[in-house]
């Protein structure tokens, strides 16, 4: 079974079933730069994410504006705590 060999046979009885499909967008903080993070979705139905099948706006695009938003969401936070340690003017 592909899920043992990839989970180090870890992979529960169901797994194959519940697990169709999955995509995984990288967050993105600076170009060049080792991602934040990953964001993943998985799904029971096969082809889920498959951009060639879809009409209209594909499935794969609401996890890439997820890993964009959490991306401004870490920039933002980051800049702000950057900005704290500014001196002030008088």
């Amino acid at each position: 079974m592909l899920g043992e060999s990839l989970s180090g046979g870890r992979a529960a009885a169901h797994d194959a079933a519940r697990y169709s499909s999955i995509v995984a967008e990288p967050i993105i903080l600076k170009a060049g730069e080792p991602p934040w993070g990953v964001v993943v979705a998985t799904s029971d139905r096969k082809g889920h994410f498959n951009p060639d099948d879809r009409v209209g706006v594909r499935s794969v695009e609401g996890i890439r504006c997820l890993a964009e938003m959490t991306s401004l969401a870490v920039k933002i936070y980051q800049s702000r705590d950057s900005a704290k340690s500014l001196p002030t003017r008088i």
